[in-house]
């Protein structure tokens, strides 16, 4: 399988196969989309995966940057579309609990992904003994440092300089797109391609509706 996270700092792909990961490219944010399908052809190249190949392809759907995750979303509808192949897009933020206790044996977090400077998406999240899926403990908020109180360790990227504005404990975020493909691989979180339609912004961007320029013309003399 296929996986793709786009919409965070740290933009990764990845190629897994059961429970193993085969092979996997991570690059930071800024300039991503251009290289986006170069970092595909990579990691199926160092993993020996040719596209027809591909069972599914995972895109995680957010929260994270409204440019990234269009991109990706759209990547990974593009090659299920073409390839014929299964498509799922889990919550970014279910994705970061399930890499902490892939990588750290994190059993409960918090999981955070910065809206704006300052402001953050959060949502507690635990795993019950034995499940393959995170159990969220709450709606995802939106928070600031001064806002955290003790509790859960903060997990996500840029979670460090967070936790330590608020006192709290943390653990800094590597590449999830492993991890996402991994997470529907189990079984945990079902395959959707509709999913890659509906990402999870959780705000509104930054744009506003253009004036109307009603009908009225230029007399020219």
């Amino acid at each position: 399988m296929l996986g793709l996270d786009t919409g965070s700092p740290l933009v990764s792909v990845a190629v897994t196969c059961g429970d193993r990961v085969l092979a996997e490219r991570a690059i930071e944010l800024h300039r991503s989309s251009e290289r986006l399908v170069g970092l595909i052809d990579d990691v199926l190249s160092a993993a020996g995966v040719s596209p027809s190949a591909l069972h599914g392809v995972v895109a995680l759907r957010g929260p994270g940057s409204f440019t990234g995750l269009r991109v990706g979303l759209a990547t990974a509808l593009g090659l299920s579309q073409g390839l014929g192949c299964l498509a799922a897009a889990p919550p970014t933020l279910f994705v970061l609990a399930a890499w902490a206790r892939r990588a750290h044996g994190t059993a409960a977090c918090r999981a955070v992904v910065e809206r704006v400077r300052g402001e953050w998406f959060c949502q507690e999240l635990e795993f019950a003994p034995g499940a393959r899926l995170p159990s969220p403990l709450g709606d995802v908020t939106t928070a600031q440092a001064g806002d955290l109180s003790s509790g859960l360790p903060l997990v996500g990227f840029g979670a460090a300089g967070l936790a330590a504005a608020a006192g709290l404990d943390a653990i800094e975020a590597g590449p999830l797109a492993a991890t996402g493909a991994l997470l529907i691989g189990s079984g945990a979180w079902p395959w959707d391609a509709a999913d890659l339609v509906q990402p999870l912004y959780l705000a509104v961007p930054a744009t506003t509706a253009p004036r109307s320029l009603g009908t009225t013309r230029a007399h020219l003399p």
